[in-house]
């Protein structure tokens, strides 16, 4: 990936075009909107980049693997998940709303469209995005069974308790407080046959 461009051009958040824009532009554009504190923008251009950096690299296989886009695309996904997640999961009407937008959300891969990389090949545009629309429902089955965990008072209170006792530095649940926190998530998951934090139907 070019880094002068990831350095140079620097995507305003709200204006930028979400059916057209590289998976770079869309991470890039992630940024800004986080420190606007805009968490809705954000987590829907941050879950959009990831599924676009996925079609990008389907459709145009990269001719150096050792040169893959796949590693940068990792480090900002490694990098900006963990604030995103988490905040997201802190608000379930904001994580509703999220995924609402993703449901509708199209992307386009103009005829004109160039990667950040050197590729030879251009793979079938209707087999990627049929693979990635498959990528895209199993993300929103799994997020939605979450969001509407989170709905749950209860559940959300709990989750909180197990979130604090992971991160917090100040007032940091007891161990007794997260073992009991963790058994009642465990078992609300189980009971509603939602993949959670500690459950998998799976299983």
């Amino acid at each position: 990936m070019d880094q002068d461009h990831t350095i140079q051009h620097v995507p305003d958040a709200l204006t930028i075009d979400v059916e057209r824009s590289s998976a770079s532009d869309l991470f890039i554009a992630v940024i800004p909107a986080l420190q606007s504190g805009n968490i809705r923008r954000a987590g829907f251009l941050f879950y959009i980049a990831k599924f676009r950096a996925q079609l990008e690299m389907d459709c145009f296989p990269p001719d150096n693997q050792m040169d893959s886009p796949a590693v940068a695309f990792s480090a900002l996904s490694e990098q900006m998940g963990p604030v995103i997640n988490q905040k997201v999961c802190s608000d379930p009407e904001t994580l509703k709303t999220i995924l609402d937008r993703i449901a509708c959300w199209h992307r386009k891969i103009d005829n004109g469209f160039q990667p950040d990389w050197k590729y030879t090949h251009r793979a079938n545009l209707e087999e990627s995005c049929a693979k990635n629309d498959m990528a895209v429902n199993a993300f929103l089955k799994g997020m939605g069974g979450i969001c509407t965990l989170l709905g749950d008072p209860e559940y959300f209170h709990a989750y909180q308790t197990v979130l604090r006792y992971n991160t917090a530095t100040d007032s940091r649940p007891t161990q007794q407080e997260f073992e009991e926190a963790k058994t009642f998530l465990t078992a609300e998951e189980k009971r509603r046959n939602i993949q959670g934090l500690f459950y998998s139907p799976e299983q």
